[in-house]
């Protein structure tokens, strides 16, 4: 009598023979280990209280978080809130390059009447009014 066991095994064997020769097992030791982490962008978020290299300036009323990563060799500084995204060839030249382009989109919104803003557009100007006093 055959059993189901065995005709498993009898299956299993059939398919080994279909397997190339340098094939190995996941399990084995050689085999690199999965690590999710690898795939997760460094990032370090710091408060800004006031913008270096620019020489206008600007005071806040509350700090900035300011998200800085690298990637491809490049670095990156960005926020969310305030829809600003900045590259440098260093962490000092991100975050110059952010704090140029915070203070343009805050005088752009600053000196634009509702009237000609819609949708995101006011309720960024908003934002940048809440988080900036005024230009110095």
């Amino acid at each position: 009598m055959v059993t189901l066991t065995d005709k498993t095994y009898e299956y299993l064997s059939e398919r080994r023979d279909y397997l190339p020769d340098n094939w190995k097992r996941t399990l084995e030791e050689n085999r690199v280990p999965y690590n999710p982490s690898s795939f997760i962008r460094e990032r370090t978020d710091f408060p800004l209280f006031e913008f270096p290299c620019v020489e206008k300036k600007v005071i806040f009323s509350k700090p900035i978080k300011v998200n800085i990563y690298k990637e491809d060799g490049w670095f990156f500084a960005e926020n969310d809130t305030l829809n600003i995204f900045a590259v440098g060839e260093t962490k000092e030249q991100a975050i110059c390059e952010f704090s140029t382009i915070a203070i343009d989109m805050y005088e752009d919104y600053i000196n634009t009447p509702d009237t000609d803003l819609t949708g995101l557009a006011l309720k960024l100007k908003r934002i940048y009014q809440e988080c900036f006093s005024e230009l110095a």
